[in-house]
């Protein structure tokens, strides 16, 4: 099954969706790992994480925080 949307990554900061800024995720797994490093690189920034339709307009999916991030890896481990 293919799907008909991407997934990209980048801080909540910025509000709107940047193609040129963000980065592009193969996967939600991938993308939850983008923001994992986006937080421990950028000092705890929250994030987004975009659902982005091959044509149309591109939506804030989830948004990931540094607590949510240093709670999963606490029960990942």
């Amino acid at each position: 099954m293919t799907r008909d949307y991407a997934i990209a990554v980048q801080p909540k900061a910025w509000g709107r969706f940047d193609p040129r800024g963000c980065d592009w995720a193969t996967s939600m797994d991938h993308a939850h790992r983008l923001c994992s490093v986006w937080l421990a690189k950028y000092h705890y920034e929250d994030m987004v994480i975009w659902k982005v339709p091959a044509s149309g307009k591109a939506m804030a999916w989830m948004s990931i925080s540094a607590d949510m991030d240093a709670i999963a890896s606490m029960v990942c481990q």
